[in-house]
């Protein structure tokens, strides 16, 4: 009692001296105001917006209620644009799709992504005053995923509308302050409880842009200072054939046309497939890339390279859906098979051959059954190494290739 006491104590006196400190106190106690002020207002709006998105979509059931029980057909432009207005939430883009209609028959014109389709056609048929739906769609796999549609408001994964979030989030509110106030808490309350604390917890989840609004995703930056010009760090790690020079895990690499790749990840037990398209190369700045629907993994890589003098410092932004979400990420990390430290020690190989031109011992015995190729520090990747056997040379892409 006494230790807690004085605790308790220590703990008043530390935030006395901090808030009221005479040279400083008076900012820092604005500081805090400011924050609640803005926690406040924040809070304010997302009721405000969360109430109305609430109240617009009753009043959009209660319209559709009413148009199911009211008598005659409807006209095609109402058939149509009730279409437009339930494929939304089927398909990931859209506005790519147009919808025609006569006589209640319905066509579809546009580009659409292979796994989206069967669904958009069912969506499609459901809907009040479709006879026929025509199927007129091209397949566009490249297009991936965007930033709408594909989700149902209340898809456990996806972006929540504010008041799927409102309402969830006050149920769950409901289950969990009713668990902590009960006296005797049965094995019910229990399982209601730890319900309404994860519908809570989901609904406060913020919402991301795009694909990466899955809240199963992970998204991780690392930086890293590397002594050698910018020039040369961008062509050697934007070319894809490079990789398996300096990593033991990249195997099987198969580029399939100039902005597309694919190769596996050689993890304990398997090989992970994952397949890759470039979405933005601009020379010695920015290389992004993007998974493709053959990937296990669906995933989001961004590399950024900023020139410090002769040293480069380059900025990684990955974000991935790992099997079992975050949980998945996390049991990886414990093994160090997850995608952070992939990445961490794929840099660090990188860093360690432009600096000094050794291609990594484990990589090259894999790859040639020998010992590495020791370049020299000051040897850049394309050129021979001294202590490498006549009759072979380096390839500009930086792996060695023998001469016939």
């Amino acid at each position: 009692m006494f230790g807690s006491n004085l605790l308790t104590g220590l703990a008043a006196g530390a935030g006395a001296m901090y808030f009221f400190d005479a040279a400083q106190g008076n900012r820092r106690r604005k500081l805090v105001a400011d924050q609640f002020n803005r926690l406040a207002h924040e809070c304010l709006h997302g009721l405000d917006v969360s109430w109305r998105d609430l109240k617009n979509r009753t009043q959009g059931t209660m319209s559709q209620a009413r148009g199911l029980m009211a008598s005659g057909e409807a006209s095609d432009d109402v058939i149509a644009q009730r279409v437009r207005s339930t494929i939304g939430h089927y398909v990931t883009h859209p506005r790519l799709i147009e919808v025609g209609c006569s006589g209640g028959h319905i066509v579809l014109r546009g580009q659409v992504p292979r796994s989206e389709i069967f669904g958009l056609l069912r969506a499609a048929s459901a809907v009040a005053g479709v006879r026929t739906v025509a199927d007129e769609l091209e397949i566009a796999d490249h297009l991936g995923n965007g930033a709408q549609g594909g989700r149902s408001p209340l898809s456990l994964a996806g972006n929540w509308s504010p008041g799927a979030k409102l309402l969830v989030g006050g149920i769950g509110a409901v289950l969990l302050g009713n668990c902590l106030m009960a006296r005797r808490r049965s094995l019910s309350d229990v399982v209601l409880g730890t319900l309404g604390f994860g519908l809570l917890v989901r609904s406060l989840t913020p919402a991301n842009l795009g694909e990466f609004s899955n809240w199963q995703r992970v998204e991780f930056h690392k930086t890293l200072l590397i002594h050698a010009p910018v020039e040369k760090v961008f062509e050697f790690i934007t070319s894809p054939p490079n990789w398996p020079t300096i990593s033991k895990r990249i195997r099987n690499l198969d580029v399939r046309s100039p902005d597309e790749f694919a190769k596996d990840i050689a993890l304990p037990g398997m090989n992970l497939h994952c397949s890759e398209r470039i979405t933005c190369r601009k020379e010695n700045e920015c290389f992004m890339t993007e998974s493709l629907p053959d990937s296990m993994l669906s995933f989001e890589k961004q590399l950024h390279f900023e020139p410090q003098g002769d040293d480069t410092r380059v900025h990684l932004k990955f974000s991935y859906c790992p099997p079992g979400g975050i949980i998945g990420h996390a049991a990886g990390a414990i093994f160090g098979i997850d995608a952070k430290s992939f990445f961490g020690d794929f840099l660090m190989r990188a860093k360690s051959y432009l600096e000094t031109g050794i291609e990594p011992h484990d990589a090259a015995k894999r790859r040639f059954g020998q010992q590495a190729i020791d370049a020299g520090p000051n040897a850049p990747p394309h050129e021979r190494a001294p202590n490498q056997p006549e009759g072979s040379t380096i390839s500009p892409l930086g792996s060695p290739t023998l001469i016939e």
